[in-house]
């Protein structure tokens, strides 16, 4: 695929691993110290797992769109490098297990070989954009997202203005106003509309803005009902550079953008991005769907129409449950449904096979952890059925109620309070064995996290659990919040399931069973289960789960989380001891590398980047003279004004000249040449004050 912005990403590439092969052995060497390297790798899609020594690294897939050959590659690192196990992650997302540090550079190097990036894929940047897995192909479709997302993923990827931020961005499409992108849950996320403008139809996105989960979850607002598709782009980055700016970086617990809307108000906000737009590197941007890759259907695929079903009932369900029609005539989408999105090596590789034989070479990551094949023809039903059942890929009741979605929990996650692997698959069991009237109910999700941060996205969850601690006595017990009602009302709009009850993680399964006893018993009006939820409150069901919060039958196995044989005990991750570090030195060597930036990018005429990095590195400069002067910096606009007030105190310039003044002309005037000369000129003069 072709990538649009002006960086060159292979060359770019090779001086990313380059300079991560040096940041190691610097880092062996005791010349930098564990926090700076941990800015450094995360950012690079590296990041500490619970074990001590190994490495989880994460590989950016947007959209989720992957090739059989990405997939094959991906198989044979975890196999040398890894723990022979992918986990796809609800935002799209490959992570790999237990790598060492050392072997990072050689996994980025090869996953470059065909097509792949762990750039950005952590750390305090854009993070992966996700998209409806169905886009291109969903009957329903306003219009296919996925050249909006390639190009937006494309253009931010090394971008200076999207490296630093004070926390992370998380972006989404959806395919229609169902929107099971989740708009409702991002920082931006992209809804397609088409509106009549002088008589002609244009293409475009309803915006939402500044949503998110995590311990204070909270819907997106309404950025702009319409954005013209040639103005994505622009916007987009606007709103990065304005959260660049204005976002908190101190607080982690505040600083991200639906903070910094709560902060300075919705119509602020919007009024900054507008400002900010004449800075940004295009006015319009056009995104080119006729050069975007495009599906290409297995039109070689042989007819196995009549090959023999050894289970004739699991292949029935399965077709009701995990096949769906495309627009394009002819052709299904098959989804695979995966426990907690874990694959190992040795079927990624053989679904890799089945897929250049029966579909099209574009397998998708579901957000809900599952795979999405495409452009299977009906006469190769059976024939892919067969072989996805012989390596376990065909059990009925993909993204369904069957189908829970799960973060990795304690089996890897330094964050996890509970195991999630093992309570998930208890959960689908239950659901399977005991109530398979509700396999195949999409309107009915199970999602759980191992801590309330929500990557399990249980908030938004009909029925969601997330781990917590369990007090008895003095004692503490694995424990679980149960969380009902939440889920998608579309176009945008959603609603976050309620808290009702804190129970042990051991007795979860029998609180499953209690509530959807009921569901299944008493719905006899056949309601959504969240409709029945809002019928009957949540009141309701605290009465009805209380019984499970008695503490005086507790026994000794409620102690133990699951797939645990040692007692439960709160998170005793060892921690990096504290180190002194000479924040007022980083900032300044951080400012000499943006300078240098800055003139590489002038003297390829990049001329908006160059005065970015400029702005960035007077930041620094400003950070580091203020921390000598013993005053706290936290926000860049706090920064800016910090440092005239300290300028405008030992009566170093005048009004007219003031630091203010000066860097905030980043967005006056549009970055071509002449305002380049112009501004570069004016702010290193203030690298000349003698402090």
């Amino acid at each position: 695929m072709t990538i649009l912005n002006s960086t060159n990403p292979s060359q770019s590439v090779k001086n990313d691993i380059k300079e991560l092969e040096s940041k190691i052995q610097l880092f062996k060497n005791g010349s930098i110290d564990q926090e700076s390297f941990k800015g450094f790798h995360s950012i690079r899609g590296i990041h500490g797992q619970r074990q001590k020594g190994v490495q989880m690294v994460r590989i950016k897939i947007p959209y989720g769109r992957i090739t059989g050959q990405q997939l094959t590659k991906i198989a044979e690192l975890v196999d040398q490098f890894a723990n022979g196990m992918l986990h796809i992650t609800t935002r799209q997302d490959i992570q790999i297990y237990s790598v060492k540090i050392k072997d990072t550079p050689a996994i980025w190097s090869e996953l470059d070989k065909v097509g792949l990036t762990i750039r950005e894929a952590c750390g305090h940047t854009v993070r992966n954009i996700t998209a409806s897995p169905f886009s291109g192909i969903d009957p329903k479709e306003t219009f296919d997202v996925s050249p909006y997302a390639q190009a937006l993923y494309e253009y931010i990827l090394w971008n200076p203005f999207g490296q630093k931020l004070g926390r992370k961005l998380k972006f989404s499409f959806s395919s229609n106003e169902e929107d099971e992108g989740l708009s409702f849950i991002h920082d931006l996320g992209f809804i397609p509309k088409i509106k009549i403008i002088s008589g002609e139809e244009k293409r475009g996105f309803k915006v939402m803005i500044g949503g998110g989960l995590g311990v204070s979850p909270k819907l997106a607002d309404v950025a702009t009902e319409f954005i013209p598709e040639d103005e994505l782009i622009p916007f987009t980055e606007a709103v990065i550079r304005v959260f660049d700016r204005y976002g908190e970086r101190n607080n982690r617990a505040k600083s991200r953008l639906k903070f910094l809307i709560k902060e300075l108000g919705l119509s602020l906000v919007i009024q900054l991005i507008n400002e900010e737009k004449i800075a940004v590197k295009h006015e319009k941007f056009v995104i080119s769907r006729e050069s975007y890759n495009q599906i290409v259907p297995n039109l070689k695929a042989g007819n196995t129409k009549d090959i023999e079903i050894l289970n004739e009932d699991k292949y029935l369900l399965w077709l009701q449950t995990n096949v769906s029609k495309q627009k394009q005539e002819g052709f299904n989408a098959i989804q695979i449904k995966l426990t907690i999105g874990n694959i190992d090596s040795d079927t990624a590789r053989k679904l890799a096979g089945i897929v250049k034989l029966y579909a099209a070479d574009d397998i998708r990551l579901s957000i809900t952890q599952g795979l999405i094949l495409k452009f299977v023809t009906n006469e190769n039903l059976k024939g892919i059925f067969n072989l996805l059942n012989e390596i376990g890929l065909a059990e009925p009741g993909a993204d369904s109620t069957a189908d829970v979605t799960s973060c990795p929990g304690t089996d890897t996650c330094v964050r996890a309070i509970t195991n999630t692997s093992k309570l998930s698959a208890e959960i689908e069991r239950v659901i399977i064995d005991e109530f398979p009237e509700l396999i195949g109910d999409k309107n009915l999700r199970i999602k759980l996290s191992g801590c309330p941060n929500s990557c399990g996205q249980q908030s938004i969850a009909s029925i969601g659990f997330h781990g917590t601690i369990f007090s008895v006595d003095g004692r503490q017990a694995p424990g679980s919040q149960i969380m009902l009602g939440g889920g998608i009302t579309g176009d945008g709009n959603g609603v976050f399931s309620e808290k009702v009850i804190k129970i042990p993680a051991k007795r979860v399964p029998d609180a499953l069973r209690i509530i959807l006893s009921d569901f299944t018993k008493n719905n006899l009006d056949d309601k959504t289960f969240n409709e029945y939820y809002n019928e009957k409150t949540k009141t309701f069901y605290f009465d009805l789960l209380t019984p499970l919060t008695n503490k005086t039958n507790l026994i000794e196995s409620d102690f133990y989380d699951w797939g645990n044989d040692k007692k439960f005990e709160t998170n005793k991750i060892a921690t990096a001891p504290v180190v002194d570090i000479n924040w007022a030195e980083r900032f300044t060597n951080e400012a000499k590398n943006r300078f240098e930036e800055s003139d590489i990018a002038y003297e390829n005429e990049e001329y908006a980047d160059a005065i970015f990095h400029n702005y960035a590195a007077l930041i620094s400069i400003a950070k580091s003279i203020l921390i000598k002067n013993k005053i706290a910096v936290n926000t860049e606009i706090e920064v800016i004004n910090d440092f005239d007030n300290l300028i405008t105190s030992k009566k170093i310039t005048s009004k007219e000249n003031s630091f203010k003044d000066t860097i905030l002309l980043i967005n006056k005037q549009r970055p071509a040449k002449a305002f380049a000369d112009k501004y570069i000129s004016k702010t290193r003069k203030f690298i000349e004050i003698d402090f």
